[in-house]
């Protein structure tokens, strides 16, 4: 139950990149385009690490269930699943 759910939170998050990338990308010059991308994939992972920490964590305390249905409710994963 946990790999998925990290999995979808990723996957989650990297929607939300693409989407405000390609609002933002057309109006600047290719190699601008490149730093941003590589600029907000290094943030989307400093974001994520914590959580996937936590919840490895939670794994090991036998305590994942919680954390998975907190990290589902927050960023609505099981809707996005569902879309799949």
């Amino acid at each position: 139950a946990v790999s998925p759910t990290i999995n979808n939170l990723k996957n989650a998050l990297e929607q939300i990149r693409q989407e405000e990338l390609a609002r933002y990308l057309k109006e600047i010059e290719s190699e601008d385009c490149k730093i941003v991308d590589k600029v907000t994939k290094s943030m989307m992972q400093k974001i994520l690490k914590l959580p996937v920490l936590q919840l490895k964590a939670a794994c090991k305390r036998g305590e994942e269930e919680t954390l998975i249905g907190v990290l589902n409710d927050l960023f609505n994963l099981e809707k996005d699943t569902e879309k799949k």
